[in-house]
């Protein structure tokens, strides 16, 4: 039954030739050329409510798995676990509190059944170009962390499902 489980909830989170809900928060059809998951280095998981990695998908990247325990868990500590909630999705990128870098983008959004926390899905893509004085974001002049493009702390972009307009623009 677990195989079968892992198979199923990895089918989910690779949902091939297509491009999965949580990739759409990530790349929104209305701002990007994304048509495929295939376009983006995309990865996907799902966490137990601790942070522990339970499954991924297919097109994921395993060095980056390490890191998303630590993402949960700032995002518990800057946002207070009675302040997560049944539908929110909380955007993320900071390296310096449980991020890789600046450019690796996380939308982590927790899964609750009968009122309790069950587990987190996190998706996470690489944006081209998250600011800075450089076009790419890449920037080997960089003397300070302002010069490698916006940092993004917990920030919620759906709260209880709903969506957070003025977040959105901001980023």
């Amino acid at each position: 039954i677990q195989a079968i489980s892992n198979t199923v909830t990895i089918n989910i989170l690779t949902e091939t030739g297509s491009v999965p809900p949580t990739v759409q928060i990530l790349y929104p059809p209305d701002q990007s050329n994304l048509t495929s998951a295939s376009d983006v280095r995309l990865l996907a998981t799902a966490s137990d409510p601790d942070g522990n990695l339970v499954t991924a998908g297919r097109w994921d990247m395993p060095i980056h798995y390490g890191t998303f325990r630590f993402t949960i868990r700032e995002i518990v500590r800057v946002l207070g676990r009675e302040n997560i909630l049944e539908g929110d999705v909380v955007l993320f990128n900071d390296p310096y509190a449980g991020g890789t870098h600046n450019q690796d983008v996380r939308a982590v959004r927790p899964i609750f059944r009968d009122g309790e926390l069950i587990a987190w899905l996190v998706a996470m893509a690489h944006w081209a170009d998250v600011g800075g004085p450089v076009p790419g974001t890449f920037n080997p002049e960089a003397a300070d962390a302002y010069a490698e493009g916006i940092r993004i702390p917990p920030v919620k972009i759906y709260e209880q499902g709903r969506k957070i307009d003025p977040v959105i623009e901001l980023v």
